[in-house]
């Protein structure tokens, strides 16, 4: 009875806690298009480009329930609202090449950004690949340790079902974040511009979802209004003080709930961007939480 009430919880806890879908709550994909260019002129290709839009955006954070479709060029081109926070909105074309690359092109007012994910896993920002060396010493082969798998071994055989959503609030007591598992760090990781102050703040918020992601091996897909603070914060500081490095680097250190079971698992990551190489310059704290669960 117990798990029971926990599950419930920890369900309305969610539900509560994410923004109203843009398409599958209010409007279908095919309603948003109808509403832009006018029934008549939704095509099945448009709406199967607009679906798979959609879902390529997301796979790389852009939260499909932060996405509204904004207008339709004569060229069969989407261009895409993404909103970061309540303040801050982008707007996105998105787009595959033959070689299986995700090419978006991002705008806030006079800015723009151009982010290639390419096929093998690496970033291009603005045409430049950026660099993501990884700490190797995150690793842990400990079954009852490791990022993703189950404690109780008799569910061990569904751990590839499992999922994660992401939060800035804990999803359960904020007291009960008390078991800590290890620390995940990167020294070395390259903007691939030579400042950030004319930067997109979405584009910045994806880089730093980029680079955590090279080291920790999330269950689901880290969406990247996570760091949108972070990701503002930076970019202000740039431009007031100027760039103190060509490379950023991190510290997060992961904790694990009391109240997790074998179903359904609850992580706080806290920690700090900096502004350096070498975990030094400015010290940009942060803490998100992973709710992790059996799908």
């Amino acid at each position: 009875m117990k798990k029971i009430i926990s599950i419930v919880l920890s369900i309305c806890m969610i539900l509560c806690a994410l923004p109203v879908q843009a398409f599958a709550k209010n409007l279908s994909v095919e309603e948003s298009l109808a509403n832009i260019v006018g029934k008549d002129l939704v095509t099945p290709r448009l709406i199967e480009k607009a679906r798979n839009d959609i879902d390529n955006l997301e796979s790389v954070g852009f939260e499909s329930n932060r996405i509204n479709i904004e207008k339709v060029s004569t060229s069969g081109e989407i261009i895409y609202k993404f909103r970061l926070t309540d303040e801050i909105e982008s707007m996105i074309t998105a787009k595959e090449d033959n070689q299986g690359s995700l090419i978006l092109n991002i705008y806030e007012g006079t800015k723009h950004n151009e982010l290639v994910y390419l096929s093998d896993g690496g970033l291009l920002v603005d045409g430049k690949r950026i660099k993501l060396p990884v700490d190797l010493e995150y690793i842990d082969e400990d079954i009852n340790t490791k990022k993703g798998t189950l404690q109780d071994a008799r569910c061990t055989a569904f751990a590839n079902a499992r999922d994660s959503t992401f939060s800035l609030t804990p999803f359960v007591s904020a007291s009960t974040y008390t078991n800590y598992i290890k620390e995940y760090k990167s020294n070395l990781n390259d903007w691939g511009v030579s400042t950030i102050a004319g930067m997109t703040a979405s584009a910045i918020s994806a880089i730093i979802t980029h680079g955590l992601q090279a080291v920790i091996d999330f269950a689901g897909n880290l969406g990247i209004s996570i760091f949108s603070s972070l990701a503002a914060s930076m970019i202000t500081h740039v431009e007031i003080y100027g760039m103190e490095d060509a490379y950023w680097s991190f510290k997060f250190s992961m904790y694990e709930s009391t109240e997790s079971w074998s179903l359904e698992r609850h992580y706080k990551y806290t920690g700090a961007c900096y502004s350096r190489k070498d975990y030094k310059g400015t010290v940009y704290s942060h803490t998100f939480y992973e709710y992790n669960y059996f799908s």
